[in-house]
């Protein structure tokens, strides 16, 4: 395991994720300015599928972006968000709120490559599962 400000890179074939790996998410992520922690999981930044478990805290920013090459999927494994989608002009189109599996609420969102969206945190803490189909490329995230 690589240790950094912002992330853990696990690069090894089989992986066991114990929940006394994120003791320390909520201490990590108050050290960093985006206020969130990530534990990578994919082996590197070419590899075609992005797996991110992301601890983001309540005050986390996330912009209004969109990636050119790449879907994103969302699965809520604690607490609660807001997606939010808009259109170009950043009219807002929809607001779906995720919560984890065994709440009344949806715990997955797929968003297709060129989606508009941000996302709010809507408890103290949220821990999700991010997958991106496709590999790093710095010019395929676009802010708004």
């Amino acid at each position: 395991m690589k240790k950094n400000l912002n992330s853990i890179n696990i690069n090894k074939e089989v992986f066991l994720i114990k929940k006394s790996l994120f003791k320390n998410f909520d201490k990590y992520s108050k050290l960093n300015d985006s206020k969130r922690y990530r534990l990578n999981l994919h082996k590197n930044d070419v590899s075609i599928l992005h797996e991110m478990i992301i601890f983001f805290q309540k005050k986390s920013y996330v912009s209004i972006h969109f990636f050119l090459k790449k879907s994103t999927t969302y699965f809520i494994i604690k607490g609660k968000i807001k997606v939010n989608v808009y259109n170009k002009n950043k009219k807002l189109i929809k607001s779906i709120v995720l919560s984890s599996f065994n709440t009344k609420n949806n715990f997955a969102i797929y968003l297709k490559r060129k989606t508009i969206y941000n996302i709010d945190i809507l408890t103290k803490n949220a821990l999700v599962l991010e997958l991106q189909d496709n590999l790093f490329d710095k010019n395929d995230y676009k802010e708004l």
